[in-house]
């Protein structure tokens, strides 16, 4: 399966110190799907017949693995949502501005919440529907245009009402512009207003 790590061009070009942990993922399955070519079958050709193809079985298999996949790999980070009537969805370091402005909107008497998705494949669907519950309104913050926004449009279906506080919402216009926690509680206000 192909993994991609969720990031962006702020967190690509920082520094700091981390503290990394070993993690045993044991043997890794084995490759059943790998040409080896002739040597590997003991010097036998192998013909291809012509027969008609299992369209239906090979979409049942993949409707299988694509379902196991949406109950296993899902992965987020909720961050005061017990009681939040305004849940911000954010990755990379949006998120970790996101979660600043949960602390100040939070110390201001807002009832804010987060959440981070760190799978965008399969989408944490269930989760933020389940979270969403309770909310007045779903503010998505991501340093671009809005692709995230459009992932969680499409999971909660109007529901929600869903505002974007893009890359346009930066402090500075120029290209290393940031979204800070202040920016973001500002827009909080706007919605809840």
């Amino acid at each position: 399966m192909t993994v991609y790590v969720l990031t962006d061009a702020t967190i690509g070009q920082s520094c700091e110190l981390v503290d990394l942990k070993t993690r045993d993922f044991g043997t890794l399955p084995d490759k059943d799907w790998v040409l080896r070519g002739l040597d590997e079958r003991g010097g036998t050709r192998q013909e291809i017949h012509q027969h008609m193809w299992d369209y239906v079985g090979y979409h049942q298999d993949m409707n299988e693995k694509y379902g196991e996949i949406t109950e296993n790999e899902i992965k987020c980070e909720s961050y005061r949502m017990d009681d939040a009537e305004v849940i911000l969805i954010a990755y990379g370091y949006v998120s970790r501005m996101a979660k600043g402005a949960v602390d100040l909107a939070r110390e201001e008497g807002l009832k804010v919440g987060l959440l981070r998705p760190i799978t965008l494949w399969p989408f944490p669907t269930n989760v933020l529907r389940e979270l969403s519950l309770q909310a007045h309104h779903i503010l998505v913050v991501e340093h671009s245009s809005g692709l995230l926004v459009e992932d969680v449009e499409c999971a909660l279906q109007g529901k929600v009402p869903v505002h974007l506080l893009g890359i346009w919402g930066t402090h500075r216009r120029d290209s290393s512009g940031i979204i800070y926690p202040e920016r973001i509680v500002e827009e909080i206000k706007q919605l809840e207003g």
